[in-house]
C-alpha cells in the first residue's frame, strides 16, 4: 500500500513538474563569460588546468598531444574561449568542440585536410585527461546577489570524512556540527541551531524527520552522501526569492549533471578500511559483529546522447559496511559535600560547599555496531544547445542500516563520601546496574524531483516539482537487572580538569556475587514518516550579471509537509533473581579497573523473554503517548526588484508565507491514554522583506544585507500529547499538573544584518573575506510553568511559549589561494582558511525564574579549518590535509545552572594521499582522525566539570580507482 502511495505521488510530482520550466539558475555561457586571468607561459600540462581553474569550466585533451608544448601566457579580462585561443596560438592545439562548460582540444590539421566537425569529447581517444575546474565556488560567490559559501564535491580528492554532505560542508567559514559520534550528523550556521536552517535540493525542500524519529526541524545531512552533488550552496544572506524558513541558513544542494562530464564518463572507487577501535568484540551482540575491517564500493556513470549531445544521464550508486564498536565513559549525577562531609543538594557557597563535585556514579558504555549504508541516484536531462531549454528528472534513495547491541553497567554512589582530598575520595555503593538493548536503527530518505526551463529573451520561466521523504525505524529489545549490596566501598581518582575515574572496589567479588534481579523489560517498535510535496514557479527577467537596468524576479510556492510518528511497545512485568543467566566477559571499559557482569542475552532472549507476563495497561499507554501526526501547508509569493547599475546591484524584495497546520495527539488522563486523539489547528503569516547591496570596486565585492527570517516551531512543540496526571510528582507544589502542546505558537522572528567584504587576486586564484552580521531574534519558544484555575482546582500546566528573546553576531574571516607555485618542478598548492567569531546571548525561563545566558545552544564561541592540497603533476597525484576546529558549545540548558551540559571542544585532522597507477587507475590512502582526538562533554554553567567520555578510534583507507 505504501509503495503504490508513494509511487501514484511521485508520478503526479514528475507531470506537474514537466509542464513548468525549472527554477534552478541558468547555465552560464562560459565561452562568453568575461573573467580575470594570470596564467603564465609554460607547459600546457600544468598552464591548461590553471585556465581551467581559473575560467571555471573543464577541458579535455590528449596527454600525448599536449607533451612538450608550451602555452602563451594570458594576463588581464577575456572571454574564456578567445583567452583560450589566445593561450593556445601557435602551440599546434585548437578548440575541438565547446559543450557547456566542457572544452576538447585536439591537434590542428594540416591546412590541406578537412576540418572535422565529429572531432569531441567522444573520441578523443584512450588518452584523453579531465581538467578539472575548481573555481566554481568562487563563480557562485561573485555571481551571487547574497553571501553564499559553496563547496565543490570531487570524486579523487574530497576525504572520506567529508563524504557525506554534512562533511563537505564543514569545509566553510561559520559552519559546526551536531555529531553522530564521530560524524557530522547536522549543521549549524553561524551557531544557530541546525532545526532553524532549511535545506534543498536542487531548490526543493528536503523531508525529515529529525533525531530518530523526534520531529524536530533539523535534516540528517550524514545520510545524504556527497557525491549526490555537483556543489552544495550555503545561503547566509536572504533575498524574497528563498524560503523565510532559515535563520541560520539557506543549504541547497545542487546536484551532479551529465553537461559537467565528458560525453561519456565512469567512475568507479572500491576501498577498504581499517578502524583502530576494536573494544569488547561483540561476545554480546545479538547481530553479526565485527572488530576491524570494512569495505566498500562507489561509483559514477554519465553520458549524453542525441543528435547534438543535447539528452544526459548520470547515475551513481554506494554500498559500505563497517564495524563501528565505541565506548562510553559518563557521570551524569554529581555529589556535592562540605569541608566535613555534609552531603548538600547543589553547589552553593552558602551551603558550605567545598568546590568540588564528586561522581554520582561511574558508567561504562560497551557497543558493539556494524552499520549498512547503500542506494544511489538516476538523472535524466534535456538541454538546448543555446540552453533556452532544460528538463531534468532525477530520482534518489539512500538508507543507513545500523545494527548495534550495548552494554552499559553503572555502579552507584551513596551520599557518602570519607577520605576526601581535591584529588581522591572513598564512597559507599549503592547499586550495581546492567542494562543491554539491541537496536536496529533504519533511516532513509529518498525522493523524486523534476525540472524544466524555458527562455525567451530575457526572460526566464522557471519550475520545480518534488517528493521528498525520510523514514526512521527501529526495534529495540531492553532489559535491566540490579543489584543494591550494603557494606561495599570505593575509591576515585579526581584529576584537575578530566573526569573522575574509578580506582577500584575494594572487594570486586561483589561485582558477580550479589543478587542481581530483573528491573525491566521492554520491545520498542518505533516508526516516523515524513513527506513533503513541494512545487514552485518563478519568473526571471534581466537579472544575469552583466544585465543593466530593472529587472524582476517573481514567483509561488506551495508546500505539504505530513509528519507521522507511532511508538508499539509491549511492557512485561518482571521478578526475581537472574544470576543464572550473567558472565564475566573479561572486558575492562577504557578508564575502569574491573570488567563487569554482563547478562547473556543471547540465551536469556531465548529461554526466558516470552516468560515474563505482558503488562497490558502500561504497555498500551506507552505505546500511545508519542504517537502524533501533524500536517503544515505552507503557501508563498514573493517579488524580488533587481536594478542593476555598471557596478552595483540594488535588491530588494518582499516574501509573504501563509502556514497553516493541524496537530494530532492522544489524550492522557490520569496517567493512562484513552484512546481518544484532539485536533490542534492553527495558522500564521508574515510579510518578510530584504534588501542586498552588491557593490563591485574591480576585484572587490562590498555586499550589505537586511533580510527578516522565521524559524517555524517544530512539529513535535504542536502536537505533544496532552496528558494530565495529579498526585505527587516528586517535585512538591500542586496537586494536578498538565503538560500539552501549542497550537498558538508564533514563529521565531529574526532581524539579519550583513556586511561583507570579498577580494579577488591573481586571477580567480586567490580570495580574501572579512564579514560581520548580527541577528535579533524574537519571539524564542521555552517551556513555561504556570497556574491556571480549571473547574475551580488549581492547575499546574506546562507547556511552549513565546516570550523569550536572543541574538547573535559574529566576524568571519576567510582565506583561498588556489594553484600557488611552488618551486618544485611544476607542483602547486591549494590552500584554504577560514576563522569565524561568535558572541552571543539568549534570555530563557525556567521553572526556577529568568535566565540570561552569554550564548544560545549550539553556538561554539571559535569556528575554525585549514586544508593544504599539495598537487604532483607528474603523477597526477597529490596530498591534502584538513584540520576542523569548534569550540565548547550548550547542548543542553538544565533546570539549574549548574545543570547545563556543553558538548567540549574538538579538532580533528585528516590527511589524505592519491597518486596515478595508470591512466585510468589511482590509488588512494586516508587516515581519518589522525591524532585520535576524542569527543567529551561537560556539565556545569561555566562548563565546570567532564561528564562524559567516548571513544570510537580513528580509520584507514585503501582506495582503488578507475576512471573511464
Amino acid at each position: 500500500m505504501f509503495k503504490s502511495v508513494f509511487a501514484t505521488r511521485c508520478a503526479a510530482a514528475l507531470l506537474a513538474g514537466t509542464t513548468f520550466a525549472s527554477a534552478g539558475a541558468s547555465v552560464a555561457q562560459a565561452a562568453t563569460m568575461v573573467r580575470d586571468f594570470s596564467v603564465p607561459a609554460g607547459p600546457a600540462l600544468s598552464s591548461v588546468p590553471q585556465f581551467a581553474r581559473q575560467a571555471g569550466i573543464q577541458i579535455l585533451m590528449s596527454a600525448n598531444a599536449a607533451q612538450g608544448v608550451r602555452t602563451r601566457a594570458v594576463k588581464g579580462s577575456h572571454k574564456a574561449r578567445s583567452g583560450l585561443e589566445r593561450m593556445l596560438n601557435g602551440t599546434g592545439l585548437r578548440i575541438a568542440s565547446w559543450n557547456g562548460d566542457v572544452v576538447t582540444l585536439a591537434v590542428e590539421e594540416p591546412a590541406t585536410a578537412p576540418d572535422d566537425d565529429q572531432q569531441d569529447a567522444r573520441n578523443v581517444g584512450s588518452e584523453e585527461i579531465l581538467v578539472i575546474g575548481i573555481t566554481s565556488p568562487f563563480r557562485s560567490k561573485g555571481n551571487s546577489t547574497t553571501i553564499v559559501e559553496s563547496v565543490v564535491y570531487d570524486d579523487v580528492e574530497t576525504l572520506t570524512a567529508d563524504g557525506s554532505i554534512a562533511g563537505l560542508l564543514t569545509q566553510l567559514p561559520g559552519i559546526s556540527t551536531v555529531e553522530d559520534g564521530e560524524y557530522p550528523r547536522y549543521v549549524t550556521v553561524r551557531g544557530i541551531s541546525p532545526d532553524l536552517n532549511h535545506t534543498t535540493i536542487d531548490g526543493l525542500t528536503l523531508a525529515t524527520v529529525g533525531e530518530s524519529g523526534a520531529g524536530t526541524r533539523r535534516v540528517n545531512l550524514q545520510l545524504l552522501p556527497s557525491d549526490l552533488s555537483g556543489r552544495v550552496d550555503l545561503f547566509k544572506t536572504f533575498t524574497a526569492e528563498q524560503d523565510g524558513g532559515a535563520i541560520g541558513g539557506a543549504i541547497n544542494i545542487v546536484t551532479r549533471s551529465a553537461f559537467d562530464k565528458r560525453a561519456q564518463d565512469l567512475f568507479l572507487d572500491v576501498y577498504g578500511l581499517y578502524r583502530t577501535m576494536e573494544g569488547e568484540g561483540g561476545s554480546n551482540s545479538y547481530g553479526e559483529p565485527r572488530k576491524h575491517w570494512g569495505y566498500g564500493v562507489k561509483g559514477n556513470y554519465a553520458t549524453r546522447f542525441g543528435a547534438n549531445e543535447e539528452f544526459g544521464v548520470i547515475v551513481s550508486g554506494r554500498y559500505e559496511s563497517t564495524p563501528r564498536n565505541f565506548s562510553q565513559n559518563w557521570q551524569n549525577t554529581k555529589r556535592f559535600f562540605t569541608d566535613d562531609n555534609r552531603p548538600i543538594a547543589r553547589p552553593d557557597p552558602e551551603l558550605g560547599w567545598n568546590g568540588r563535585a564528586l561522581p554520582g556514579n561511574f558508567g561504562y558504555g560497551t557497543y558493539a555496531d556494524v552499520s549498512d549504508t547503500y542506494g544511489g541516484s538516476a538523472k535524466l536531462e534535456y538541454r538546448a544547445a543555446d540552453d533556452s531549454v532544460q528538463a531534468s528528472i532525477i530520482g534518489y534513495d539512500y538508507v543507513r542500516k545500523q545494527d548495534q547491541s550495548t552494554n552499559i553497567n553503572y555502579v552507584d554512589t551513596a551520599n557518602f563520601v570519607e577520605d576526601q582530598t581535591p584529588t581522591s575520595g572513598r564512597m559507599r555503593i549503592s547499586q550495581l546496574v546492567e542494562n543491554y538493548r539491541h537496536n536496529q536503527y533504519r533511516r532513509e530518505n529518498r525522493g523524486i524531483l523534476t525540472n524544466a526551463a524555458f527562455e525567451v529573451g530575457d526572460t526566464r520561466v522557471t519550475a520545480r516539482t518534488g517528493l521528498t521523504e525520510e523514514t526512521f525505524r527501529d526495534w529495540e529489545p531492553y532489559v535491566s537487572i540490579l543489584t543494591n549490596p550494603t557494606g561495599y566501598y570505593l575509591t576515585y581518582d579526581a584529576p584537575e580538569g578530566e573526569i573522575p575515574t574509578l580506582r577500584g572496589i575494594e572487594d570486586p567479588s561483589v561485582l558477580l556475587g550479589a543478587p542481581y534481579r530483573m528491573n525491566a523489560q521492554r520491545d520498542v517498535y518505533s516508526n516516523a514518516r515524513q513527506r513533503v510535496f513541494n512545487t514552485r514557479m518563478d519568473v526571471l527577467n534581466n537579472v544575469e550579471r552583466g544585465s543593466r537596468g530593472l529587472g524582476y524576479v517573481t514567483g509561488w510556492e506551495f508546500r505539504r509537509l505530513d509528519m507521522r510518528k507511532n511508538i508499539d511497545r509491549v511492557d512485561r512485568s518482571v521478578l526475581g533473581t537472574i544470576n543464572d543467566y550473567i558472565y564475566d566477559a573479561g572486558y575492562r571499559p577504557p578508564q575502569s579497573p574491573h570488567s563487569y557482569a554482563w547478562l547473556d542475552f543471547n540465551r536469556y532472549y531465548d529461554e526466558r523473554w516470552n516468560s515474563f507476563p505482558v503488562n497490558a495497561s502500561a504497555s498500551r499507554h506507552n505505546s500511545l503517548t508519542s504517537d502524533y501526526r501533524y500536517q503544515e501547508d505552507l503557501f508563498t509569493g514573493y517579488l524580488s526588484l533587481h536594478y542593476n547599475l555598471p557596478n552595483t546591484t540594488i535588491v530588494g524584495g518582499v516574501r509573504y508565507e501563509n502556514v497553516s497546520f493541524t496537530g494530532t495527539t492522544p489524550v492522557i488522563t490520569s496517567g493512562s491514554a484513552t484512546g481518544e486523539f484532539t485536533r490542534n489547528e492553527g495558522d500564521y503569516d508574515y510579510f518578510l522583506p530584504s534588501l542586498n547591496i552588491v557593490h563591485r570596486l574591480d576585484n572587490t565585492n562590498i555586499r550589505l544585507s537586511y533580510s527578516q527570517t522565521l524559524g517555524r516551531p517544530t512539529p513535535n512543540s504542536i502536537a505533544a500529547a496532552e496528558s494530565t496526571t495529579c498526585g505527587d510528582s516528586g517535585e512538591g507544589g500542586l496537586e494536578c499538573t498538565i503538560t500539552r502542546g501549542n497550537p498558538n505558537l508564533k514563529p521565531r522572528r529574526s532581524r539579519n544584518l550583513d556586511a561583507t567584504v570579498e577580494h579577488y587576486y591573481s586571477g580567480v586564484n586567490g580570495m580574501l573575506l572579512l564579514g560581520y552580521f548580527h541577528k535579533k531574534i524574537s519571539d524564542d519558544i521555552f517551556t513555561l510553568r504556570q497556574e491556571e484555575v480549571i473547574d475551580g482546582d488549581l492547575y499546574t500546566i506546562r507547556q511552549p511559549l513565546n516570550a523569550a528573546s536572543s541574538q547573535i553576531q559574529g566576524v568571519e574571516f576567510a582565506w583561498v589561494h588556489r594553484s600557488l607555485p611552488v618551486p618544485v618542478a611544476d607542483h602547486m598548492v591549494d590552500l584554504s582558511f577560514n576563522l569565524s567569531r561568535l558572541w552571543g546571548k539568549m534570555n530563557y525561563v525556567t521553572d526556577t525564574g529568568a535566565r540570561e545566558l552569554d550564548r544560545l545552544e549550539s553556538q561554539p564561541k571559535w569556528i575554525g579549518n585549514v586544508s593544504a592540497t599539495y598537487h604532483i603533476p607528474a603523477v597526477n597525484g597529490g596530498i591534502r590535509v584538513n584540520a576542523n576546529y569548534r569550540d565548547r558549545f550548550l547542548s543542553g540548558i538544565g533546570a539549574n545552572p549548574w545543570q547545563d551540559q556543553s558538548a567540549d571542544s574538538l579538532t580533528t585532522v585528516n590527511l589524505a594521499a592519491w597518486h596515478d597507477v595508470t591512466k585510468n587507475v589511482v590509488f588512494k590512502y586516508e587516515w581519518n582522525n589522525l591524532f585520535d582526538n576524542q569527543p567529551q562533554f561537560r556539565v556545569g554553567e561555566n562548563d565546570d566539570w567532564v561528564r562524559q567520555k567516548n571513544d570510537y578510534g580513528s580509520a584507514l583507507f585503501f582506495h582503488a580507482i578507475m576512471k573511464f
